[in-house]
């Protein structure tokens, strides 16, 4: 097949539905002005798309989807060569390539290609309703006067994630704090841009866990949110290997939706043949 075209589209001008999939926000990218979507067209048909998610300077999660007729005919390759050549002169230095936990063919070609397994991460959704929290908490909005107290709070909770204090101040993000003896002890986001209601950032100061706060802090967060659902879901993700945020979570009437698997891939190495 020869290509007659791939679109690179921007997240800030791409039409409303361009981007099918569930999560994440495209919003946080950190370049918003990055191409973050590519659409191969043959002869004006879409055969083939790719999606760039950003969230950090140097890491860009890769989702693509190519229609079942036209596999095998270099489409893939053709997306993730444009996709490498915005992506690495800004400085990203590795992919990352999610998987469905129960996808066999995702995994045969992971294998294929010699992608290590980077993490995994649990999507769950929230069922609607919640038990007493064992410590009950009052939450207030967080102000740009806490982004000092939030990024050292975030360093000591998530060590080398950085960047999430900024992500929390942004607009159309719901961010609510805990204070405790006049410092800021913990802080929860929503991301209320979405078809769903997307919690994030979730952190208690790790000299405080262990007191119920944690479980206290979804309770006042959950709450918060019940005039602004309307029929939106509620979700999270956790990392896989979190034991003890996945059963803060479940506590809170969160379940389990999915396991979604993240294959790691160099940039240099990014448009390996055959694809």
């Amino acid at each position: 097949m020869t290509l007659m075209e791939i679109r690179a589209i921007t997240a800030r001008t791409a039409p409303d539905g361009f981007d099918r999939l569930e999560n994440p926000d495209h919003s946080f990218n950190v370049r918003p002005e990055m191409p973050s979507y590519f659409q191969a067209l043959d002869r004006g048909r879409p055969v083939g798309s790719l999606s760039v998610f950003m969230p950090t300077a140097d890491t860009a999660e890769i989702s693509v989807c190519v229609r079942p007729s036209c596999r095998g005919q270099g489409i893939f390759r053709a997306l993730l060569q444009e996709a490498v050549a915005v992506l690495r002169p800004v400085g990203c230095r590795r992919l990352l390539f999610p998987c469905q936990g129960d996808s066999g063919d995702g995994r045969a070609v992971a294998t294929h290609w010699g992608l290590a397994l980077d993490h995994s991460e649990y999507l769950m959704y929230y069922g609607g309703a919640h038990a007493a929290p064992r410590v009950s908490v009052s939450l207030r909005p967080a102000q740009q006067t806490d982004r000092s107290a939030l990024e050292v709070l975030y360093s000591a909770a998530f060590p080398g994630d950085g960047g999430m204090a900024a992500c929390c101040l942004q607009e159309g993000i719901l961010c609510r704090v805990l204070e405790r003896q006049g410092r800021l002890a913990g802080a929860a986001c929503v991301n209320l841009r979405g078809e769903a209601l997307s919690i994030f950032g979730v952190a208690v100061d790790p000299a405080l866990q262990g007191q119920g706060l944690g479980g206290g802090l979804m309770a006042a967060l959950l709450d918060g949110l019940a005039p602004l659902r309307g029929k939106r879901h509620v979700l999270l993700e956790v990392d896989g290997g979190n034991e003890r945020a996945r059963r803060l979570y479940a506590s809170s009437c969160f379940t389990v939706r999915r396991l979604v698997e993240y294959y790691s891939l160099p940039l240099l190495q990014a448009a390996p043949s055959g694809a």
